[in-house]
């Protein structure tokens, strides 16, 4: 394909000249493009082109001379061709590649549309005229016809020069109108989408608040949930603690209790304000105790009874054991000798004095000993004599623990208390 060599102008002032079709190719450097050289390369389009008489400018897509191309025309693809008539006008518009029948019928197609035109009827039928008067008129007729046909033809060049000038600067007009209605669509359009994406950054920020401080209540939340779980848990495990106290005090406490329901501790107290305490198995019978204080005093017939609750065991009841009544696992007996089993010592009025009162004197010591602790001072009455009775061995024998040795009862518990006898006159208080 031979291609117009000179710029843009000169191409458009050949055509003119010419009254022939105008072609502008604007090519890339893409794959498309290169389907379309090889197109516009073929020889059947050549040849259309080349009897056609057209004026064809080869531009690329990069170059300046396409910037001023599109300045007029806008360029809407690559690669795209532009036949343009004698007026300024396109004729046809193709855009991406075409196969060599394809381009070839469009071409033909274009150049029969171009020939049609008023300026192409003109130019024919101008030529018909000239070649049919040049054998009829003379030499001075034909310069005439010939300078009319000239100014004719400046003054058709200048009109449409003109005019041309008038459809581009009306064209200008619109591509600047349109490009003024462009920039300020892009400028609202920016506005809007800035406007957008402030208002986006906006809901961000406010959803990115709201997600802090949804973790902040969650942090929280757990904190506390943790707070109150080991809490929970130190509260569970020091009550399981104070539990398997209680419990192991229970235990020892049950344990205690059976240890001590087992024995029965009996504090007796003597008509002359003095006690004596034993321990005896709980399953025992009162009598055992009877025989023990009547052994120890030496008195064959005693009265046992307790004060709070007033009671005074009868003989029935000797026979029952301490658990059953009530006497375990302590309990205080007043010993009181029945009137007949006193001997009267020969100290005369004092021993009566002193028998007559040892009821009150009992109990006083009582009520002393419940108000101000037991006594553990010996108390001697008026008229009696102490005897010194020396320590157990301990190859006696033992009965409901009293022995007898040397005709006085003694009392093997080891409670480090010294030994009380009784002779009938005098007593030794523990």
């Amino acid at each position: 394909m031979k291609w117009f060599e000179g710029s843009i102008p000169d191409a458009i002032q050949t055509a003119r000249q010419k009254h022939a079709l105008f072609i502008v190719y604007i090519s890339g450097e893409d794959d498309l493009s290169k389907n379309m050289d090889e197109t516009w390369e073929d020889e059947t389009v050549t040849k259309i082109a080349t009897d056609s008489n057209c004026v064809a400018l080869k531009l690329k897509a990069s170059s300046q001379a396409c910037v001023q191309f599109s300045e007029i025309y806008h360029v809407i693809c690559v690669p795209s061709t532009y036949f343009i008539g004698d007026d300024g006008k396109p004729l046809e518009i193709t855009g991406g590649p075409q196969t060599p029948p394809q381009f070839t019928h469009t071409l033909e197609s274009v150049v029969l549309r171009h020939r049609s035109t008023p300026e192409g009827a003109t130019a024919s039928s101008s030529s018909a005229e000239t070649n049919e008067n040049a054998a009829t008129v003379s030499k001075e007729e034909k310069v005439q016809r010939a300078q009319e046909l000239l100014n004719q033809k400046r003054l058709e060049k200048s009109e449409k020069e003109e005019k041309e000038k008038l459809e581009k600067e009306k064209e200008r007009i619109e591509v600047g109108k349109q490009m003024t209605k462009f920039k300020q669509w892009k400028e609202e359009k920016n506005a809007e989408e800035i406007k957008d994406q402030i208002k986006k950054d906006k809901l961000e920020a406010k959803q990115a608040r709201e997600r802090v401080r949804a973790q902040i209540e969650q942090d929280r939340a757990d904190r506390a949930a943790r707070y109150n779980r080991e809490k929970s848990e130190k509260e569970t495990l020091k009550q399981e603690k104070l539990n398997e106290k209680l419990r192991q005090e229970q235990e020892t406490a049950a344990v205690n209790a059976a240890q001590k329901s087992l024995v029965a501790r009996i504090q007796f107290r003597l008509p002359d304000g003095s006690s004596v305490t034993q321990h005896f198995p709980s399953d025992d019978s009162l009598s055992t105790a009877r025989l023990f204080i009547s052994q120890r005093i030496g008195v064959s017939n005693v009265s046992l009874s307790t004060m709070f609750p007033r009671r005074t065991f009868t003989d029935d009841e000797m026979s029952d054991t301490f658990r059953n009544l009530g006497l375990a696992p302590s309990a205080a007996i007043i010993v009181i000798p029945s009137s007949s089993a006193v001997s009267r010592p020969s100290g005369g009025a004092a021993s009566i004095v002193t028998m007559i009162l040892a009821p009150f004197i009992a109990i006083w010591t009582f009520l002393y000993s419940l108000l101000f602790g037991r006594q553990h001072s010996p108390v001697n009455q008026p008229g009696s004599s102490s005897v010194a009775t020396p320590p157990p061995s301990t190859d006696t024998t033992a009965t409901g623990g009293v022995r007898r040795r040397q005709g006085r009862l003694h009392d093997l518990r080891p409670d480090g208390d010294d030994n009380a006898t009784w002779n009938g006159n005098s007593t030794q208080q523990m």
